[in-house]
């Protein structure tokens, strides 16, 4: 946290790859500079945003677009069991509208926790392919244009899924289940 409103700007998408674990401290804000930044954590890399309460971790897209979908996404194909998101806020993000896209997408595993997203063109989270939650509790997830948590996954990955999340004033503000392939 360099104290400032942005402490960093990324052009493009920050790629996590290798068996790096990046870690972002509480207080650091980071602005995507345009609809298609963002951010992808690889299958065998690992990410830790672990805020408080009173410093968040906040993810924003420029300032001078203040619009929903004002940049793309954070994608975590990683399954380790270190990838933390705690207090961290996803704002604006989702500029793709795309039937499957979101601000924040799981395709692998992490624990999510006291987390919010807020704006989004499309829907507000994705589970894609095997994603799934170590643990997902006291999560907002709000004012996204069409659903607040689509999934296409097997029943089976929800067992993380605890209490307090709360969805608001989104297009619809359910958990969309392919069901086509899930078995409940």
């Amino acid at each position: 946290d360099l104290g400032l409103a942005v402490d960093y700007v990324v052009s493009g998408t920050l790629y996590v790859d290798g068996n790096a674990l990046l870690t972002i401290e509480p207080g650091v804000t980071i602005m995507f500079d345009g609809v298609n930044g963002g951010m992808e954590v690889g299958e065998n890399a690992g990410i830790s945003m672990v805020g408080t309460a009173q410093n968040p971790i906040v993810f924003t897209g420029p300032t001078n677009n203040p619009n929903n979908g004002s940049w793309n996404h954070i994608v975590i194909y990683s399954v380790r069991n270190d990838n933390r998101l705690e207090y961290v806020q996803i704002l604006r993000g989702g500029s793709d509208d795309d039937n499957w896209r979101a601000p924040l997408e799981i395709q692998g595993k992490v624990h999510m926790k006291n987390c919010l997203i807020d704006g989004s063109l499309g829907n507000g989270l994705t589970t894609e392919y095997s994603g799934a939650f170590y643990s997902f509790e006291n999560n907002t997830i709000k004012n996204c244009a069409s659903y607040a948590w689509k999934t296409e996954n097997d029943a089976s990955l929800y067992s993380g899924i605890g209490d307090g999340n709360v969805f608001e004033n989104n297009g619809k503000n359910m958990i969309w289940v392919n069901p086509g392939n899930v078995t409940l």
